[in-house]
């Protein structure tokens, strides 16, 4: 019975798993065609990754796919301004993070992060920045180039007294090439043009926390008792990079519940989850979905998987409504799910910090 329960939990979990990744993230915006005219609807966001390559354009429910070759540029409303251009022989479209006498431009792509610098007298041409170890003589030495001071010196030449603030340029960033660039405007601009900052200064890391509690049912500990319900409680991290994908977080905090066993001898259960999440991130109410490990104290580990879904109060604050299931891990397969050790349901307040 408990295989099939398993296997059960294993077809719904992958079932709407692949639903999910179906799903979209339309937001209201336009595209502005080759020949300078505009289209007004909805882009997908999908994160840094995929809007260098193509933007999936939407009017009602007719959707087209533009690629770099096709449109000058893309905008979500008063927000994320993507431009095509030609990089290393390859049209991409660059995030346009300023605009003013020095443009600063971004792109992820599978190696990385690229930053761009072009203005009125000079090509665009990367910003270059790499690190890593290095080994001299046998030993090892972590090192950061500086062929960017140079690159944004040779930009900003006309503006000499920003020197001291590119030598404390260690690495490149959307805030401080931001910050750069708005400086150098001030500085060389004589006219009413302003420089426009289209990055909205988009955070790395997001957190969410989470207090929870509900009741959890414990079928095998230690083999001393079976079928074993008590209160669990603790709380969440949600841990998001919203520049590579806002859907996805990484999920772990502490959970504790009070056992007593059948000899009434009593113990302290605590949990640590270390799992990956997917909550869908528009709507009033949001489906969530995750799959990852729990970490036991004493130490076990084994395979959870759980979903629910979120209801938004405000943009600070959701309650949660989850369903949690606990497994003893395959011997043979690790993250495969074998028997089943806990399951509860617990209701929950998320608070953005």
């Amino acid at each position: 019975m408990k295989n099939y329960l398993v296997l059960l939990c294993i077809a719904v979990f992958g079932g709407y798993t692949v639903n999910l990744n179906a799903q979209t993230n339309f937001k209201p915006g336009f595209v502005i065609q080759q020949s300078g005219d505009t289209l007004r609807g909805e882009i997908d966001y999908r994160g840094d990754l995929l809007m260098g390559e193509i933007c999936r354009f939407r009017v009602n429910e007719n959707v087209q796919e533009f690629y770099p070759e096709d449109i000058r540029a893309y905008r979500f409303n008063d927000g994320k301004f993507y431009v095509s251009k030609v990089i290393n022989n390859k049209s991409v479209f660059l995030e346009y993070l300023v605009n003013g006498e020095l443009d600063i431009y971004y792109l992820r792509d599978l190696e990385g992060d690229h930053y761009y610098a072009e203005n009125a007298m000079l090509e665009i041409r990367e910003i270059p920045y790499s690190e890593g170890m290095r080994s001299v003589n046998g030993k090892h030495y972590q090192f950061r180039s500086k062929a960017h001071m140079n690159v944004l010196q040779y930009f900003t030449n006309e503006a000499p007294d920003l020197a001291s603030d590119i030598q404390r340029i260690r690495k490149p960033t959307h805030r401080n090439l931001t910050k750069l660039a708005e400086n150098y405007h001030e500085q060389v601009c004589y006219s009413a043009e302003e420089c426009i900052i289209y990055e909205k200064n988009t955070p790395i890391l997001k957190t969410e926390i989470e207090f929870l509690a509900g009741p959890v049912t414990i079928y095998q500990m230690a083999e001393r008792f079976t079928n074993y319900t008590s209160l669990q409680a603790g709380y969440l991290l949600h841990i998001n990079m919203p520049r590579v994908n806002e859907k996805i977080y990484f999920r772990t905090g502490v959970l504790y519940a009070p056992v007593e066993f059948e000899d009434r001898t009593g113990s302290r259960l605590f949990k640590f989850p270390a799992q990956f999440e997917y909550i869908y991130p528009k709507g009033a109410v949001r489906p969530k979905l995750y799959y990852g490990l729990n970490i036991y104290r004493p130490l076990f580990v084994s395979v959870a998987m759980g979903g629910g879904f979120n209801v938004a109060v405000n943009e600070s604050v959701a309650l949660s409504f989850t369903y949690d299931i606990d497994f003893v891990h395959s011997e043979k397969i690790f993250l495969i799910p074998q028997s089943r050790l806990t399951q509860a349901a617990f209701g929950g307040v998320i608070i953005k910090l």
